[in-house]
């Protein structure tokens, strides 16, 4: 199992071109000492980091990817990067600010190696950039990393504790960011909410922010159809990539398509299982053609 490090910029960049394999990547770091590689808007940016290297546009992109956080600080600080000085750490006389580090929680009720590493395929993980921060969320009952159905009003709820007062808690839905706890200062959080409808293709997370700088990252979730052929693995929103694996193909291709979602009112184009199969154009193994751009257009609430 591997992970991409620092993705959105330096030292060295994420090449995206090559699609992470869902078994032997199935999670990213999105933050450790360098910063993080959420997105532009994230606290504390990898620096020089680049458009469309963000985590952020690989999940809009469709790539099913968890989260972890890495110290990466190589001065004997493990599991401790951000207490470092070298991480930006100053002590309580003078100042003290937290530094940047990265940790991964691990959500599983087997701690042997193989009950690890299964979680760690299901995405069952949490991020936080150093401090001990709780952060469970559920959305329609499903923990973090977990593909969930499309559905009308799903309960998003969640349990946070942090290290201090919490700032902010955000959520971003298809790479848009709507906070839904502005201007609380708590340190524990214990809540739920409905969403408005989930449809397939979209992707959630959340983002939480301490008031002394340090932030955490739960989920993703994945949003798809009802019913469709658990063999393929496919992301679905916009004209985007799709990922094939089954009995179909002797290899895993990306295949661009001009997608659409057959709802009363919106579209009458012909589906099958809600799929607008108009190919706009198709590319080889991963690596061999440009990837699209993010989304830009702007999202409704959520």
């Amino acid at each position: 199992m591997t992970f991409a490090h620092h993705s959105s910029g330096r030292p060295v960049p994420t090449n995206w071109s090559f699609v992470p394999d869902p078994v032997l990547e199935p999670l990213t770091e999105i933050c450790s000492t360098h910063g993080s590689s959420e997105a532009a808007d994230a606290p504390s940016v990898v620096r020089d980091s680049r458009r469309g290297q963000f985590v952020r546009d690989q999940l809009i992109d469709g790539v099913r990817l968890g989260f972890v956080g890495s110290g990466d600080s190589h001065d004997g600080h493990p599991g401790l990067a951000h207490l470092s000085p070298q991480a930006g750490w100053s002590r309580r006389d003078q100042g003290e600010r937290a530094g940047r580090g990265g940790l991964t929680a691990i959500l599983t009720d087997d701690v042997s190696r193989e009950g690890v590493l299964a979680a760690l395929r299901a995405r069952r993980t949490w991020a936080t950039s150093g401090p001990r921060i709780l952060m469970i969320a559920r959305l329609g009952g499903e923990l973090g990393g977990s593909v969930v159905p499309a559905q009308n009003a799903p309960m998003l709820k969640l349990v946070a504790h942090g290290t201090t007062a919490i700032a902010a808690i955000d959520l971003i839905r298809n790479g848009d960011v709507f906070p839904i706890n502005a201007g609380e200062r708590r340190t524990g959080i214990d809540a739920e909410m409905p969403l408005k409808a989930v449809e397939a293709g979209d992707v959630l997370y959340l983002r939480l922010r301490q008031t002394d700088g340090a932030f955490a990252y739960a989920g993703p979730w994945f949003v798809e159809c009802p019913g469709l052929d658990p063999s393929r693995e496919c992301a679905m929103r916009g004209s985007g990539w799709m990922r094939f694996r089954g009995s179909g193909n002797a290899e895993p291709r990306r295949t661009r398509w001009a997608l659409g979602w057959l709802v009363p009112g919106r579209t009458s184009r012909p589906t099958w299982r809600g799929l607008d199969l108009r190919r706009t154009s198709v590319h080889g193994p991963p690596g061999s053609g440009p990837r699209p751009s993010p989304r830009t257009e702007p999202r409704p609430p959520p």
